[in-house]
């Protein structure tokens, strides 16, 4: 087996023959050379990912290593750097930096400020003064780690901020924080677009792009250490919680975004040593997070004293002056309806709020005669209403491996009456249409993932999520922290019932938990599925995280949850 083969398997499975391992064996053994000798950038086939790469003195272009001969030539009088390094002249410190996609990073965490103990909350902070923690209170992880900063922090604002609202304008477009001068801290949209890329450009399945981020080295858990494909070196630093304790060093690494959520919340992105994604998720501003910023340009035009310019023998065949400087969420996939599968679909079109109207209608399920409402959403065709497909198995039991004809189901209680009201509720197996085994194994779904949804539909990715979080917020007439609030429906929930203003009518179903098969939360919560293995998305009563607004996070595959499909 050749050595692309072996990272190709990898990639896609991860799951290594005795064959393939015997080719990594000699592979190590024959290419310490070229960890040795820094690789020159006229040379092609060499890839990235801990064989014959050295993140400390080689540079990593996309998946391919490039050696010293990638400078940048500094003339700002805030920092100063040369070949694929920098130097933050506030303290003197040098950090790496990688090019991915159309972005540049700092390829390790920041490490900025003066420590003080974890018990402690962190004081105002500028972007020339701050104060970091250093888990478990010693500066040497700080050294190997980079520092953990409350949200406030990051940002370079008062302390108050940690538990109230941002005045408008304080957020700016980039918003610098405690970063060097010419970087940011990257929004949540920033962090999407390196996710996707990275899902698109590995070669490898569309939800190991943690696998791809992490360090070769340092990590714990069944998935363990990454590939370190683009050299960005994602290291499991821990956090400290928001009443001082630190916590799951080793083990999860988390980076604050500079996007907040209501009045005390913050997205971030995370990875976790037993996974190999990219998890999305909300957090209280008071726990201490990683910081990884993003270059403010990363054309570099030669226009300004103050940029930077990378040698033109950096990239072969690049022109810098093309890439955009800016990064933006990448739009679904979703698309109008080709004109068979309008036929399958009603035309009629209903108003749902008094501030705007959408196209909805119904469609038949020909699998068991069932008929669901659908709603246009900018781009995108949703299902107005839960899955309903299945068998009901008792909620003690796993469900059975399942296909696109034939699923089991949990009703909540149950109660076959709640599936009629709320849907199913499903294991992560069952809503992708996979064996059961991969609840418990890395599996792969494919681009517009049918699972169990009717024909013509398929389960939504997370980008897809993300592309109708962001259409509803922009499009609400009101905060732009609130899509939750906008779709869940006006009825049946505990409290804080929601507008349902585009038609979408989220629905508390509560959900099956993963051990003992007991059910929770019906009226309170509702949680759906993604196509990503272990990420859901959550709407809430009670709790900030997801009260307004779509709160996407991870749990074990063997939680049972409600499935809401999108049209191809």
């Amino acid at each position: 087996m050749m050595m692309n083969e072996c990272l190709v398997s990898l990639r896609n499975g991860r799951s290594i023959a005795s064959a393939c391992l015997f080719a990594l064996s000699l592979f190590a053994c024959s290419d310490n050379s070229a960890r040795n000798n820094p690789a020159d950038p006229s040379v092609s086939g060499l890839t990235c990912g801990g064989y014959g790469y050295n993140p400390e003195t080689e540079f990593c272009d996309n998946g391919v290593i490039r050696g010293q001969t990638n400078s940048w030539n500094q003339q700002s009088s805030s920092s100063s750097g040369s070949g694929n390094t920098f130097t933050d002249t506030r303290d003197g410190k040098t950090y790496r930096w990688v090019r991915i996609g159309n972005q540049v990073w700092m390829a390790e965490n920041l490490n900025f400020g003066t420590m003080v103990n974890g018990l402690d909350n962190q004081e105002d902070a500028t972007s020339t003064s701050a104060q970091k923690y250093c888990y478990d209170n010693s500066e040497s992880n700080c050294a190997t780690d980079g520092g953990l900063y409350q949200w406030h922090t990051a940002m370079a604002f008062a302390q108050s901020y940690d538990n109230q609202y941002t005045s408008t304008g304080m957020i700016q477009t980039p918003h610098r924080g405690i970063c060097p001068e010419g970087w940011h801290i990257p929004t949540r949209e920033e962090l999407t677009t390196l996710q996707e890329f990275v899902d698109s450009d590995n070669g490898g399945s569309s939800s190991d792009e943690g696998w791809s981020l992490k360090s070769t080295t340092g990590w714990s858990g069944a998935a363990g250490n990454g590939a370190d494909i683009y050299g960005f070196s994602a290291r499991p630093a821990g956090r400290r919680d928001d009443v001082g304790y630190f916590q799951n060093r080793g083990g999860y690494g988390y980076w604050w975004s500079a996007s907040e959520v209501g009045h005390a919340g913050a997205w971030y992105r995370n990875l976790y040593g037993g996974h190999s994604y990219l998890y999305e998720g909300t957090s209280s501003r008071p726990y201490g997070f990683s910081v990884r910023c993003v270059k403010d340009d990363p054309s570099f035009s030669a226009s300004s004293s103050s940029e930077w310019q990378p040698s033109q023998s950096a990239v072969p065949g690049t022109s810098w002056g093309q890439l955009s400087s800016s990064s933006s969420l990448m739009i679904s996939s979703s698309v109008a309806l080709t004109s068979s599968s309008k036929q399958q679909i009603s035309s009629s079109s209903t108003a749902h709020s008094s501030s705007s109207s959408a196209e909805s209608g119904t469609f038949v399920d020909s699998r068991d005669g069932k008929t669901y409402k659908w709603v246009k959403i900018g781009t995108q065709t949703w299902m107005a209403e839960n899955l309903n497909f299945g068998t009901r198995v008792n909620g003690v039991n796993d469900q059975g491996d399942a296909t696109s004809a034939s699923a089991q189901k949990y009703c909540y209680g149950n109660n076959e009456s709640n599936c009629t009201t709320y849907g199913g509720l499903y294991q992560w197996h069952t809503a992708t249409a996979l064996s059961r085994s991969c609840d418990n194994t890395s599996c792969s779904t494919t681009s517009q993932h049918r699972g169990i949804c009717p024909a013509g539909w398929h389960l939504p990715s997370k980008s897809e999520w993300a592309t109708l979080n962001n259409y509803v917020d922009n499009n609400n007439g009101g905060s732009t922290t609130d899509a939750g609030r906008s779709l869940k429906s006006k009825n049946l929930w505990s409290s804080n019932t929601g507008t349902d203003a585009f038609g979408w009518t989220g629905l508390p179903g509560g959900y099956r938990r993963d051990t003992g098969g007991g059910f929770y939360t019906l009226g309170a919560n509702g949680e759906w599925w993604s196509s990503a293995p272990a990420w859901h998305y959550t709407m809430c009563t009670g709790q900030t995280s997801c009260e307004n607004t779509i709160y996407g996070h991870s749990d074990s595959n063997t939680y049972g949850f409600s499935v809401r499909c999108v049209k191809d």
